[in-house]
């Protein structure tokens, strides 16, 4: 059982409730609190800001959410729209087909600089820079 909730200056009802939660360190259930903070003041009443506060002293500086700026959307929906991916200004097969051919010239060493393998080069650039 968790030790935090005792030191909690709420009734026993109160305490018994909070462990129903769950929650076995400060931070879990300031967590559980930030996550539905209207049900939890429904399941509580008026002492859940009491509760609240007293949890943001008892879980150290670096995690208290208070800090964090929160936005709040219907029903935790994001309402942004997703990010548009443009399609690539070359033709994706023509670049593999020169690079595969390109590739296969530059693994035998009679081929590495012959002049196809300088003309694939200077394409794929080409290509690429567009």
């Amino acid at each position: 059982m968790p030790d935090f909730i005792d030191h909690l200056e709420i009734s026993a009802a109160e305490k018994d409730k909070l462990r129903q939660l769950g929650a076995d360190t400060p931070a879990s259930l300031l967590s559980l609190i930030e996550a539905a903070p209207g049900a939890f003041e429904t399941f509580l009443g008026h002492a859940s800001g009491h509760i609240r506060d007293t949890l943001l002293d008892m879980v150290p500086n670096a995690f208290q959410l208070q800090a964090i700026e929160k936005k709040s959307f219907p029903l935790g929906s994001i309402l942004s729209a997703p990010p548009v991916i443009k399609p690539l200004p070359f033709n994706i097969g023509l670049r593999d087909q020169l690079f595969n051919e390109w590739q296969t010239l530059q693994r035998d060493p009679s081929t590495r600089n012959s002049p196809r393998t300088q003309e694939l080069q200077a394409e794929l650039s080409a290509l690429l820079e567009r």
